[in-house]
């Protein structure tokens, strides 16, 4: 039996249930199927040599901190980790997370993912989405909570008044086209002016350029003020729900 590197020791061992027994067998990692592109994926060479040698590459390569990494890794991992079966072996948590990491960071292809950590492309395109829907789960209420209270409002404005020399002022707004694929039917309703087709993010942010509120369902055509318009944001604030004139 081959010993298993070190830099695998997070993925495997690998547990089969035998089917004729009830006892479980570790299966060593060049045995199981499609494990060598694993073990030499750029999961198991790169991303940890970077982890360990060179934490700057790391951040540059996967645009996150080694210990961010971990962070988000643990949260994931109960969203995330699926359990081996008799006939299927479960990716890590850990591949999956790297490689969605990288596609945002690189907008490169399912396929050429696939061959870069050793995994298959339908794979790829299937848990990329679900590791997306866990993000926005687990991290939604820490990263993207809006005011509500006067304090809370006060607070924004003075760091922005003293960070910005802006006072009076409870954020930044601005809008940024987001490139998608053309949805089907669409025609040139959500061709932009850039030459490509997009959707409009437009989003409020704090002093510290962290996301207070967003909207992403803005028509290419629409402008910065239109999508306002029509958004909840200016309802809520109109209506006065986000405790706004109560904030001096």
């Amino acid at each position: 039996m081959q010993k298993v590197p070190e830099l695998a020791s997070e993925c495997f061992p690998i547990v089969r249930k035998d089917c004729d027994r009830e006892e479980e067998d570790v299966i060593d990692v060049g045995s199981a199927p499609g494990s060598r592109g694993l073990q030499y994926g750029q999961y198991n060479t790169l991303i940890q040599e970077l982890r360990y040698d060179d934490a700057s590459s790391f951040k540059r390569y996967l645009r996150i901190t080694p210990t961010m990494f971990d962070d988000i890794l643990q949260r994931l991992t109960p969203h995330s980790q699926k359990k081996d079966t008799r006939f299927l072996y479960a990716l890590p948590a850990g591949i999956k997370l790297a490689i969605t990491l990288r596609y945002m960071a690189s907008g490169d292809t399912y396929a050429s993912l696939a061959y870069d950590y050793g995994v298959a492309a339908g794979s790829v395109c299937h848990f990329v989405p679900e590791v997306y829907a866990a993000l926005l789960k687990e991290y939604k209420d820490d990263v993207l909570t809006i005011p509500n209270t006067p304090d809370a409002w006060l607070k924004v404005a003075t760091q922005r008044e003293r960070w910005w020399n802006m006072p009076h002022t409870l954020g930044a707004l601005d809008g940024k086209h987001v490139k998608i694929k053309k949805p089907p039917g669409s025609g040139s309703l959500y061709h932009n002016y850039k030459g490509f087709f997009s959707i409009v993010l437009l989003a409020l942010v704090d002093a510290n350029c962290k996301f207070i509120w967003c909207d992403l369902l803005g028509i290419c055509f629409m402008s910065d003020c239109k999508i306002f318009n029509d958004s909840a944001l200016k309802e809520c604030m109109a209506q006065n729900n986000y405790k706004l004139r109560e904030a001096k």
